[in-house]
């Protein structure tokens, strides 16, 4: 085991008082490593996989729905004060931009139906509001399973759960998809523990390092990027 591998399983456990379950679950709320790094951990420290998979889909559901519930509020409080307000504008920024993108086609497609259904039926306009808010909410369940499914860092429920609430996500809606996402994560990432076998210390190593450099690259964005600076 690598002596890296060694020591964040050690300091994960450290904080859960020794609890394996609890590191695991501790691990689950890491913003940017999630679930990427639970499951290794999990697998590091012993614990059985079908009992890993349920610890991070129980703490991922726990964590997103605070999220979907305050991250706006969240953002609005970091704004208020003189020395986070700089940090917080531009984050709230960078989370736009993503859902702004995220949104694009999806506003494409929603102008298409709306002119198909003005062409070919005899509805009223609240009929047809009605049927563009609930393709709206479909749209954006399929866009958050497609975006929080992909194994990498800020694809998880800190990162989905901040662009799902931008992008006027209906709570529920936005909750059954991230948990959806969640639970095809877990099978991929269970997935790649399997085929590391003994080595999967490897590939806890491996995602700390991506988390790691995601995270700089992240933070470049935010500081140094003119794009969100002047905006």
């Amino acid at each position: 085991m690598s002596q890296f591998a060694k020591d964040i399983a050690d300091f994960m456990l450290m904080i859960a008082h020794g609890n394996p379950y609890l590191a695991v679950l501790l691990m689950t709320a890491v913003p940017v490593v999630g679930l990427n790094g639970a499951i290794p951990l999990g697998e590091m420290l012993g614990i059985a996989p079908w009992q890993t998979f349920w610890l991070v889909v129980l703490g991922r559901a726990i964590l997103c729905m605070p999220l979907l519930l305050f991250w706006r509020q969240l953002i609005a409080f970091g704004k208020k004060w003189r020395l986070s307000r700089w940090l917080f504008v531009r984050l709230e920024q960078v989370l736009m931009s993503k859902a702004e993108k995220a949104n694009a086609s999806r506003i494409m497609k929603e102008k298409a139906d709306a002119q198909y259904i003005l062409q070919a039926n005899d509805f009223t306009s609240t009929e047809i509001i009605a049927t563009q808010n609930k393709n709206e909410q479909l749209r954006k369940f399929w866009i958050i399973i497609s975006y929080a499914s992909l194994p990498i860092p800020l694809t998880g429920v800190w990162t989905s759960g901040a662009v799902a609430t931008m992008m006027g996500t209906k709570f529920g809606v936005a909750v059954f998809a991230l948990l959806i996402a969640n639970i095809v994560n877990c099978l991929l990432i269970m997935l790649l523990v399997h085929l590391f076998g003994k080595n999967v210390d490897i590939l806890l190593l491996i995602f700390m390092i991506v988390a790691l450099l995601i995270l700089i690259v992240l933070l470049c964005k935010i500081f140094f990027d003119k794009k969100i600076i002047d905006t």
